[in-house]
């Protein structure tokens, strides 16, 4: 962040040296620990108020924005200790009840956004890569492990569960992102705080299969909500 301009270099992949030189190098640069702290606390606020879409089964955060907003502009090594920050002080702050794992997911997500969208090409595809991978490994497989030793019961349930709320989330929440980014970016290049190259661009026919499968996996959730008791006692039965 500290030299983003025109001769910025952008990675394919988070493999080589130099990646991570760059990214270790952010923990020099001042105004990226300024936006890092901006940002947690943003992500901080946003976390108290979720926005119930379908009552007592779906509620949207948006901090899951200004998490990967920073993790976009500042890399992998700065989203280790934002991630901490932000589930720590959010839950002393918001009143949740601490513990480890979720911190360690907290960690992992914001990880994971900088490996997808720091210092490389911004696209759809990357984006919902990103929160694919978020939404299967760090919330359904991890979250589920969370669960079993915290509430205790079969791991193959709450898999179950939460593996159908994140999958049909997944549209939604990948719209948010596209939508947030892209409006945010010529902003973002005006301040210098990304590369002034970058772009965020969706073809009409990718948005019209986006918005398809949004619709479909809207009407999925709301079926499931209608019939969310029905379906967690068959799954129940299955893992009981």
């Amino acid at each position: 962040m500290k030299n983003t301009n025109s001769t910025s270099k952008n990675y394919a992949l988070p493999i080589s040296a130099s990646y991570w030189k760059s990214a270790l190098a952010e923990m020099k640069n001042v105004r990226a620990l300024i936006m890092c702290a901006l940002l947690c606390a943003v992500s901080i606020i946003l976390e108290k108020f979720q926005i119930p879409i379908i009552p007592g089964v779906l509620e949207v955060s948006f901090s899951f924005i200004s998490i990967s907003l920073c993790s976009f502009l500042t890399g992998p090594v700065i989203a280790i200790p934002c991630g901490i920050i932000v589930d720590i002080v959010g839950a002393l702050i918001n009143g949740y009840s601490f513990f480890f794992g979720y911190t360690l997911s907290a960690v992992l997500g914001a990880f994971i956004y900088a490996l997808f969208l720091y210092r490389t090409k911004l696209s759809f595809e990357r984006i919902a890569a990103a929160r694919f991978t978020i939404n299967l490994f760090v919330n359904v497989l991890l979250g589920s492990v969370w669960r079993v030793a915290m509430s205790g019961g079969p791991y193959g349930y709450y898999v179950a569960i939460s593996g159908i709320k994140n999958l049909l989330l997944l549209p939604l929440e990948v719209f948010i992102m596209t939508f947030f980014l892209g409006a945010l970016l010529p902003s973002l290049k005006k301040l210098k705080l990304c590369d002034p190259t970058l772009s965020l661009k969706v073809s009409s026919k990718k948005m019209i299969i986006f918005t398809i499968v949004l619709i479909a996996g809207t009407a999925l959730l709301i079926l499931y909500s209608l019939n969310k008791s029905e379906i967690n006692s068959a799954i129940k039965s299955v893992f009981g």
